[in-house]
């Protein structure tokens, strides 16, 4: 069945957008939908990834041929998908446009502008207005009536002051009726819809404003937070299918963290040019407006992220020793485990006998003729026995190429409820075994070609928690250790990573200690129930190494904690508080 074209009017388009080119337009040029993959969907796709596809800002070909399926109702959620192309009078594919109609129950007509696209050839041609008006004409054709409440809702890059096009974007928005909700009250980031397999790299969601198009209501200079949170949700319907749930909560809370009713509405008048007062803030250039939003059009420093964007990440190979201590059980024997399994030789440390041997039995090879790894049993609180750690670890390998400080444990409970030899005893194993045995190994690691030292932090050296006060205090200072020798050792053959892991089921938390012992039981049994297992959080830990990440974030707990830190650093703690139920030891 050949498709019908869509009808358009002027009327759909702001008075600023109408003219008489307009209507040369509108006779010349022929907008239809695509309705299924065949030719003229191969046609559109390719020319849309011409221009989208080298910035990754265009899905696989899959996902979109899988999308031209979906028009209708299920559940009370209607989904649209349109992909639309347009045609000169000669045939010629002129430009395109991709979008979402959504509506959930009796809610209101959310349409969500994805990709839209002008060939060079038809810039300036009136082709532009008439893309923007094809959302509205799919609205009138999906039922959408006039006393209804209909939106276009778009992600919009945040404002540079630094930089004119961005202004002028933003002024483009506001001549075709667009408004952004305030991303101090409602703020928005948009998840990292990249594949995320084993190979890919990590989420990393774009600070943006939701720029908004409310039909007949386009000089409002509010909007109620029903109507945000539902272009928020209709946003989750799409992306909810290939991004990760911990990615869409997180942008979830953060809104939730700030949004108050209603939300205030920012906009650019553009009839009035540049040096005049911007009628929506009196007294203030439409420029001088972006500069007071520049606290947020950048992104709050990230505490030693990078690692060596200048050098060579280190590969780690067959041959290559790597130190790993706290190598008896839990993260650092899967990371114990992994490293073997690539072929490295591994010299395990921990200060349980048994557990250690069994640990070594497991990576094969024990017991045999020439077997290359070892295991080393030493208490990281007897000062005498942690410095001559790295000599006797010389005197068992040849080489050293790489050096994991794993070895941790926690103690929970109130400061007032602790011991003083409690704060001795985290701070020795946490943060100053790690200090001494770097020193004691960094000039061995310094005459190989390429080394690396990992430390691993955790989660609780970004945030805070009540009753983890000593569990955070060094992994703090184990994170600003990382960051300072990172920058110490830049330029050199050693690459130096921090490890920040989220929750993990291991006995940490059990073989540790509590002021309460009810609040370790229960902290315990959070991790089992939400930790990701230490075999994959080890791999992740590796893949980070491999790709020279100065923070290695691991799991989706960790990206969030990541993104809240940055985005909310002092609402944090409060929002933390808040939501205590979630973490029933803090409760005992």
């Amino acid at each position: 069945m050949r498709p019908t074209p869509l009808v358009l009017s002027v009327d759909d388009l702001m008075p600023a957008e109408q003219s008489a080119r307009l209507e040369e337009a509108i006779g010349r040029f022929t907008i239809t939908p695509i309705l299924a993959p065949g030719p003229e969907f191969d046609e559109v796709y390719a020319f849309l990834g011409a221009e989208f596809g080298p910035k990754n800002e265009l899905e696989a070909k899959a996902t979109l041929a899988g999308w031209l399926g979906r028009h209708g109702a299920v559940d009370g959620l209607f989904v649209a998908y349109h992909l639309l192309s347009c045609r000169d009078v000669d045939g010629a594919l002129a430009g395109a446009r991709d979008c979402f109609v959504i509506r959930r129950g009796e809610g209101p007509w959310v349409v969500l502008l994805s990709h839209v696209l002008v060939g060079p050839a038809w810039r300036r041609s009136g082709l532009g207005a008439l893309l923007r008006a094809a959302p509205v004409a799919l609205l009138r054709a999906a039922g959408a009536q006039d006393d209804e409440e209909r939106v276009l809702a778009a992600e919009q890059e945040l404002i540079d002051p630094e930089d004119e096009a961005s202004i002028v974007r933003q002024l483009a928005y506001g001549r075709a009726g667009f408004s952004a909700l305030n991303p101090q009250v409602f703020p928005y980031a948009q998840p990292d819809f990249r594949p995320h397999d084993v190979s890919a790299a990590d989420p990393k969601p774009v600070p943006m404003m939701l720029t908004l198009r409310r039909l007949g209501l386009e000089h409002a200079t509010e909007a109620p937070a029903a109507l945000a949170w539902a272009v928020l949700d209709a946003f989750d319907v799409i992306h909810q299918e290939h991004c990760l749930p911990g990615d869409l909560a997180a942008r979830r809370a953060l809104a939730e963290a700030w949004c108050r009713d209603p939300v205030p509405m920012m906009r650019f008048d553009p009839r009035q040019p540049e040096s005049a007062p911007c009628r929506s803030c009196p007294g203030a250039s439409a420029a001088a407006k972006a500069r007071r939003w520049a606290w947020f059009t950048r992104p709050a420093p990230r505490f030693g992220r990078g690692g060596r964007p200048e050098e060579v990440p280190m590969k780690l190979k067959p041959g290559m020793v790597a130190v790993v201590t706290g190598a008896a059980n839990g993260l650092g024997l899967a990371l114990a485990r992994a490293l073997a399994g690539r072929g490295l030789t591994v010299a395990l440390v921990d200060h349980d006998e048994a557990a250690l041997i069994a640990a070594l039995d497991s990576l094969g090879g024990a017991g045999q003729p020439g077997a290359p790894h070892s295991a080393t049993v030493v208490d990281l609180r007897d000062r005498a026995a942690l410095s001559a750690l790295p000599g006797r670890l010389l005197t068992q390998h040849r080489q050293l190429d790489l050096l994991v400080n794993n070895a941790g444990v926690s103690v929970g409970g109130a400061l007032a409820e602790l011991q003083e030899d409690d704060i001795d005893w985290i701070l020795d194993v946490n943060l100053r075994a790690a200090m001494v045995l770097t020193q004691g190994l960094l000039p061995q690691l310094q005459r190989r070609p390429e080394s690396a030292i990992v430390n691993i932090s955790s989660t609780f050296g970004m945030l805070v928690m009540p009753t983890k006060t000593l569990y955070c205090a060094t992994k703090f200072g184990l994170r600003g250790f990382t960051a300072a020798l990172r920058a110490e050792l830049s330029g050199g053959p050693v690459q130096v990573s921090c490890a920040l892991p989220g929750a993990i089921t291991t006995d940490i938390v059990r073989r540790s200690r509590a002021a309460r012992p009810q609040a370790k039981e229960l902290e315990h049994d959070y991790l089992q129930a939400q930790g990701q297992a230490p075999d994959a959080a080890a791999a992740r830990i590796l893949r980070g190494l491999e790709r020279g990440e100065g923070e290695i974030l691991v799991g989706s707990d960790a990206r969030l904690v990541d993104w809240l830190t940055r985005l909310l650093p002092r609402a944090l703690p409060g929002l933390l508080l808040r939501h205590r139920a979630r973490f029933p030891f803090l409760n005992v």
